[in-house]
């Protein structure tokens, strides 16, 4: 089950609408009307009830809310948490999830060791040479919260990354289709037909004698920074896929996220500090 916590804000609103303001689906929403179990302060109500008060709202599970991923025996390093999210460092040759069932040494696998939750799914990804946080949900219900919230653009992803030619690189917005490289099965190319994508480089942060891109990501396309900056000359070091590189150690790290925490309406904002960058003080 979920518990909410209603806000003063969410006053004169009925159920129905905070829901949908919260980007259930109208399945789920449907499964709720029909339910008789959905409870505030412990007094059942409908979804049709009218907020006059504050308190905690409790609502069944209509839907699945377990994750299938195994446990390791490691942990992962928790940035952030409440009772709907999580914020993890995934580190670099980590993969975030499995690809086959006796694998176990994934970033979900570690975080089903580490967070007290029998559900646990990531909204988005990281390559497997990129390290970087991740937000992971607690229950269905919140992760249907938080997909919408991405592909609305409510969530800012931050990178920094260490490329070749950095003096001549400026801010600038890349928005260049992506799709299959058809030569190569792991990688993306830029290509009319591909999906698409638009990476901005916001800003840049001179640290440690260097200058190193900001760059924030509107869409998450596989590959998206790495192929966007070869693109337009600037690949990333230590890139074995995009740049001249025969060593895996991308200089890429999804090192910043914000976001208006849709259940608290705080303003959520988690970085790694730039000293735990490798790249960065090498």
């Amino acid at each position: 089950m979920l518990k909410i916590n209603l806000l003063e804000s969410w006053q004169s609103q009925t159920i129905d609408e905070v829901l949908q303001s919260k980007f259930f689906s109208k399945k789920v929403l449907h499964l709720l009307r029909m339910n008789k179990q959905i409870t505030l302060n412990g007094e059942p109500i409908r979804l049709n009830y009218k907020i006059d008060q504050t308190g905690e709202l409790t609502l069944p599970d209509v839907i699945d809310a377990s994750s299938d991923y195994a446990r390791s025996v490691r942990f992962c390093d928790v940035v952030y948490e409440d009772d709907y999210i999580a914020i993890v460092v995934k580190q670099r040759g980590v993969k975030t999830h499995p690809n086959e069932p006796h694998e176990l040494n994934t970033l979900m696998n570690h975080a089903m060791n580490t967070i007290d939750s029998d559900y646990l799914e990531p909204i988005h990804r990281l390559d497997q040479e990129t390290k970087g946080l991740l937000i992971l949900c607690k229950h269905p219900y919140v992760k249907s919260t938080f997909d919408t919230m991405l592909d609305q653009r409510l969530i800012s992803r931050f990178y920094i990354a260490n490329v070749h030619n950095n003096e001549s690189l400026s801010a600038q917005t890349i928005d260049l289709p992506i799709g299959k490289d058809s030569t190569h099965a792991n990688k993306r190319r830029i290509s009319n037909r591909g999906q698409q994508a638009t990476t901005h480089i916001v800003d840049f942060i001179d640290y440690n004698n260097g200058k190193f891109p900001i760059l924030k990501l509107d869409t998450g396309r596989q590959h998206q920074i790495r192929v966007h900056l070869e693109a337009i000359g600037h690949s990333i070091i230590g890139d074995p896929l995009y740049s001249e590189s025969h060593l895996r150690n991308l200089a890429l790290c999804a090192y910043k996220i914000e976001f208006v925490h849709p259940y608290t309406e705080e303003l959520i904002s988690v970085e790694i500090p730039l000293e735990d960058i490798d790249f960065l003080n090498d």
